[in-house]
């Protein structure tokens, strides 16, 4: 079933005290993909209502500056995510550019060293490459 934007709201809701495995996190900000407009189009089902939002970045509830992939939900103001999916987000870097690359990132990442090992005298083709990370990657 396909839906428009005009059918999410924002509602208020009460996030559960984290898990023994989980940390919560105050969202900075979350990436936007196309898995989140599969995801609210039907492609791929979710139990509904949820939470949009599939990688994040913010500031842990012991203070540290973290960023994850592929946690539904992470475009709420408060997250609990599994602790093993955090990653610490390097001083310098700003969280809403951190939560805008890990899936593109890993992506990357993958296809340069598991599903092509690049290696010196490989010319790589960057497709679609767009806005600041377009030219970091090409340089």
């Amino acid at each position: 079933m396909v839906t428009g934007p005009d059918e999410m709201s924002v509602q208020e809701i009460d996030v559960a005290a984290p898990g023994s495995d989980e940390t919560q996190v105050e969202v900075a900000a979350a990436g936007v993909n196309f898995i989140d407009v599969y995801q609210r189009q039907g492609v791929y089902p979710v139990e509904t209502p949820f939470v949009l939002g599939s990688e994040g970045a913010g500031t842990s509830s012991s203070g540290e500056r973290v960023a994850w992939p592929q946690h539904l939900g992470s475009a709420a103001g408060v997250v609990n995510v599994p602790t093993d999916k955090l990653v610490p987000v390097p001083e310098g870097v700003e969280l809403e550019t951190a939560a805008a690359v890990m899936l593109q990132g890993l992506t990357a990442h993958y296809l340069v060293t598991s599903t092509f090992p690049v290696k010196e005298g490989d010319v790589a083709l960057v497709h679609a490459a767009a806005g600041e990370w377009a030219s970091c990657w090409c340089s």
